[in-house]
């Protein structure tokens, strides 16, 4: 059984004050890696209360006048609580009456709420005036034990189906009404690009695509993100997250974006920060773009190559998937043990397994690094499904497809990721009927 136990401790400085503190929940969430089970989280201290709601301003003035109606702080003397010296007894009461703790379901790796719920630390004693010295007096800033945030697995099965994840590009728009959304966890709509004032350029994403795509993948309970980024779309993140202004204003746009559009997520896909301050700075961007993201449950992706050291460690938390382009490594460009080797790669620079998805390409490439579709590959040269190559063309064929799923799945990663959804074949020479049926053994 999968669990962490782990403490938050809050100075108050106010008396009375209610704090959201779901972004630090389900950071501990993800750091668990618990993908079925509960997540307990209550306070420690007797005049301090763990509760769920809305994050709303007039709810929450709300509460403080009822409660303030129910047991008034003054007079002070009407407590026999307070005959002991104290002055908190209306604080008691009020922890009371918005109890000690709560219980979230943690349902595939994330925590289940209901429409607009959050999870909040309620403090109703934070500031204390102590007599010390005579007249003199001191102002305490309280520090209380907030909860022991327990996750916990095991209770219940836990459904391990991996993620088959497509790109569908802006350019493929016209194969949304035959797209086999079933076949699919998610899809991701490549793209739009980042532009240095971290405001969005949206061109390529028009409102009634977005609206056609997520209508047939919502109907059969598919994930909708969108791509940020990709190659060619990255010359905006350099100056963008170096400037925090900028930085800001692009998580606020995309968070708008996303919502707006009724979509999951968003897949970063910056090719690629190469300089140490890049780096720094696409750490942050990740880091901020998630805690905006977490009070309306949004996913958060990124691309990677299977080089070099542009997600750290310390950034894996705030990531949910890892989609790496196992493919482009040269003559042949997309090998099995190229595959193993980047998958690998991540595993040694800490991604958990579970969030890395492997990239399959559904296209070959020649010795001029020159591109053409598998669909199109197939109809001309009608390869054998247990062939990689043709005409000069190296791909994966449907034999390497299965091997490359079935490896994914038997060892542990999240799943697969398929660049990109337009080149497939049809009929029985289908290379998504490969992942399914590899899926399937």
């Amino acid at each position: 059984m999968k669990h962490l136990t782990e403490e938050l401790w809050f100075d108050v400085p106010t008396r009375r004050a209610f704090i959201n503190i779901t972004p630090q929940v389900t950071e501990l969430v993800q750091q668990s890696g618990v993908q079925e089970g509960l997540c307990l989280v209550n306070a420690m201290h007797i005049t301090a209360s763990v509760f769920i709601n809305d994050d709303e301003s007039g709810l929450h003035a709300d509460y403080e006048r009822w409660l303030e109606g129910l047991a008034p702080h003054e007079p002070i003397e009407q407590y026999r609580h307070n005959d002991t010296g104290e002055d908190n007894a209306d604080a008691h009461m009020k922890r009371q009456v918005m109890g000690r703790e709560v219980v979230v379901a943690i349902t595939k790796g994330r925590l289940h709420f209901g429409p607009w719920e959050q999870i909040f630390y309620g403090e109703f004693d934070g500031r204390r005036r102590k007599r010390l010295f005579g007249q003199n007096y001191r102002r305490l800033m309280q520090r209380f034990l907030l909860a022991w945030i327990v996750l916990m697995t095991g209770w219940w099965s836990v459904d391990a189906a991996p993620a088959v994840t497509g790109y569908l590009p802006h350019y493929r728009a016209n194969l949304i009404d035959t797209l086999p959304v079933e076949k699919l966890t998610d899809i991701i709509f490549f793209s739009i690009a980042p532009k240095a004032d971290g405001s969005l350029d949206t061109k390529n994403a028009r409102p009634e695509v977005l609206r056609k795509l997520t209508a047939r993948a919502h109907a059969k309970k598919v994930r909708v993100h969108i791509c940020v980024g990709g190659w060619g779309l990255s010359a905006g993140f350099a100056p963008m997250t170096a400037n925090a202004k900028a930085r800001t204003s692009f998580v606020q746009q995309l968070t708008a974006f996303v919502r707006k559009h009724n979509l999951q997520g968003a897949d970063i896909d910056w090719e690629h920060p190469k300089k140490a301050a890049e780096i720094a700075n696409y750490q942050t961007l990740l880091i901020e773009l998630k805690r905006a993201f977490v009070p309306h449950r949004l996913w958060l992706t990124v691309a990677a190559a299977g080089w070099g050291k542009h997600l750290k460690r310390e950034t894996f938390p705030f990531i949910d998937r890892i989609h790496v382009m196992a493919y482009d490594q040269g003559t042949p460009h997309a090998p099995f043990a190229g595959a193993v080797k980047d998958l690998r790669y991540w595993e040694t620079q800490g991604a958990p397994k579970a969030k890395l998805l492997l990239g399959l390409p559904f296209y070959g490439r020649n010795a001029q690094n020159n591109a053409r579709t598998y669909g199109e590959l197939m109809a001309q040269f009608k390869p054998t499904a247990d062939t990689d190559s043709a005409g000069g063309f190296h791909f994966n064929g449907p034999a390497t497809i299965r091997r490359k799923t079935h490896h994914a799945v038997r060892d542990g990663y999240g799943g697969v990721m398929i660049w990109e959804l337009g080149q497939d074949a049809t009929g029985k020479a289908s290379l998504l009927d490969a992942v399914r049926a590899a899926l399937h053994q």
